[in-house]
């Protein structure tokens, strides 16, 4: 007598438990990859973020003055403290600006203060200068870890 052909009971209940452990070890890695590739995106925006407020930190401190029009001094330093008692000083000064998105038409009143999100950075109009024919504007991207607003007078 022969033996039927095909698989027996065992063989397929091995065969698809080999099959579960593979699947299961192609999911792990391609999760591992998703979730690398997630946390990568979000490090890149944090240090894109970063870049410009460095960047328009730099442009408003090279181009600090005095005020056009009388007003607040060069420099002010208010000294505070946050609800954890530690130092958490604003510094405001005024600065011609040069580059976008603190246009060249205006002084501007730059105020740098710490946050529990970072450091923040507003810029309010003081007043405007004579127009130099060349305007510039350009959306501020915001940060977890970084803030920058423009505020229109």
């Amino acid at each position: 007598m022969r033996r039927a052909a095909g698989f027996t009971l065992l063989e397929l209940m091995m065969a698809i438990a080999l099959f579960g452990v593979v699947a299961l070890l192609v999911y792990g890695a391609a999760r591992a990859g998703v979730d690398t590739e997630g946390r990568l995106a979000t490090n890149h925006r944090r240090l894109q973020s970063a870049r410009a407020m460095r960047t328009l930190l730099q442009d408003a401190l090279r181009n600090a003055r005095p005020a056009v029009r009388p007003g607040p001094p060069a420099f002010t330093l208010e000294p505070r403290l946050s609800a954890l008692g530690e130092p958490a000083d604003r510094l405001s000064f005024v600065a011609a600006g040069a580059s976008p998105p603190l246009t060249s038409d205006a002084d501007w009143l730059v105020t740098v203060e710490p946050t529990p999100a970072g450091l923040a950075l507003t810029a309010k109009p003081l007043g405007v200068r004579a127009p130099t024919g060349r305007r510039h504007s350009s959306p501020v991207s915001r940060d977890s870890r970084s803030a920058c607003r423009r505020l229109d007078p």
